[in-house]
């Protein structure tokens, strides 16, 4: 798998004429040596040549678990202490004196690199775009496991009396303890009652009450890969506002989910949410993008907004979000996880979005 990524970072180098490819971002890295790690990975930065073997950096912190677990075997280790046997005392010194040895004059990086001349371009982002069938099982599985997560979250988890910390906490508890899992993707948000007109949430103690509405953003890792799902839920009962609101956020998500397909691109499927949430006079109450690709990091390319000009392919992974939060009232937000198919769009998170 790694061997077919490195082949392909070669010919895009080859294509821009350039001697090495120089990765830092930690989804990328992640993605060219160590996929299966998540949140961080075990090493700081990968050199591919246009000729020969790859090279990972990494710290002393992970040198052990680099020689385990790193698809690349030629490893550099850096440490500020001299005791400990060392390639380079910093990361960024290692990266310089290889790209000497390697002769690199037109070298990429995938951000910025000050230090050393060289121009800015992701030779990696449009591969993380489209999943392998390995990745898209990976992901299935994810999803799978959040469906069973939100249900317990629905049926047994959300009362009146609790609090939101109390509640992340239960949840988070049955996503880590669901069998492959490996953590959760993000801090996960409960927003009960005004703070459910928050696009973001810090959970407090604010307790639960009947009649509310509460927003549950939550996911988890499997083999290093993501799944992202909110759902909002009534406790006990919701006003007919929030009826209405729900149900014109479900209809703005529906008409999304129907735009999706192959050649098409993304900023389209916003238009359509956006365009339903407008219609019912909710427009300025919709504040976000609707969507975000989704795979070794539940935020990576493309933001699904109306400047997304970039057109999706089969096996795109992404989310489709619409939210209308309305200050003094509360807030709905419906989040799920889409795979683009040879014909349309499918649902990777399955659970039901009903109030």
């Amino acid at each position: 798998m790694y061997k077919e990524r490195w082949q392909k970072i070669k010919k895009e180098l080859s294509k821009e004429n350039a001697d090495a490819f120089v990765c830092i971002q930690g989804g990328n890295v992640r993605y060219l040596c160590c996929a299966h790690i998540p949140s961080f990975p075990i090493v700081s930065h990968v050199i591919i040549p246009i000729k020969g073997d790859p090279i990972a950096i990494t710290s002393s912190l992970e040198q052990f678990r680099a020689a385990d677990e790193c698809a690349i075997e030629d490893i550099r280790i850096f440490t500020p202490h001299p005791y400990i046997p060392r390639d380079g005392k910093t990361g960024k010194s290692i990266v310089k004196r290889e790209l000497k040895k390697l002769n690199a004059k037109k070298i990429i990086f995938d951000s910025k690199f000050p230090g050393i001349r060289g121009s800015v371009k992701n030779l990696v982002e449009k591969y993380r775009m489209i999943k392998s069938e390995p990745e898209l099982k990976a992901m299935r599985e994810a999803a799978k496991i959040t469906d069973k997560a939100a249900k317990v979250l629905k049926n047994e988890i959300i009362m009146p009396g609790k609090t939101e910390r109390q509640i992340a906490v239960e949840l988070d508890s049955v996503m880590r303890n669901s069998k492959n899992v490996q953590n959760i993707s993000f801090e996960t948000i409960i927003a009960a009652g005004k703070h459910a007109a928050y696009s973001h949430h810090d959970n407090t103690s604010t307790k639960l009450r009947s009649g509310q509405v509460v927003i549950c953003d939550f996911g988890l890792f499997v083999d290093g890969y993501c799944s992202d799902m909110t759902r909002t839920f009534a406790v006990d009962s919701a006003s007919e506002e929030l009826i209405e609101i729900y149900d014109v956020v479900k209809e703005s998500q529906e008409k999304a989910i129907k735009a999706v397909g192959p050649g098409k691109p993304f900023n389209e499927l916003d238009r359509a949410a956006r365009g339903v949430i407008k219609e019912y006079g909710f427009a300025k109450h919709f504040v976000h993008s609707l969507g975000h690709g989704l795979g070794l990091e539940v935020h990576e390319a493309p933001t699904i907004n109306n400047d997304s000009k970039t057109k999706m392919q089969k096996n795109c992974t992404f989310t489709i979000e619409p939210g209308v939060y309305v200050p003094g009232v509360g807030g709905v937000r419906i989040e799920d996880d889409v795979i683009v198919t040879s014909s349309g769009g499918e649902l990777l998170t399955k659970f039901s979005r009903a109030l």
